[in-house]
């Protein structure tokens, strides 16, 4: 028997902005590997976002 998909679930989304740690401006450029380095570690949990120095983590559904 197929487990149902429940009616609504629930997670958490965070969204992060990389500053430059001199001017504390945000960074125009993000390092290249950025996202690849995050996606690495959160596999499946990270998405870029509209902004170049803005990215997106977020849970597996709770």
């Amino acid at each position: 028997m197929a487990l149902e998909e429940p009616a609504f679930t629930i997670g958490i989304e965070e969204e992060y902005l990389l500053v430059d740690r001199e001017t504390r401006d945000l960074c125009a450029e993000p390092p290249p590997s950025m996202m690849a380095d995050c996606e690495q570690r959160l596999t499946g949990q990270v998405s870029p976002e509209f902004l170049r120095a803005q990215i997106e983590a977020e849970t597996r559904v709770c």
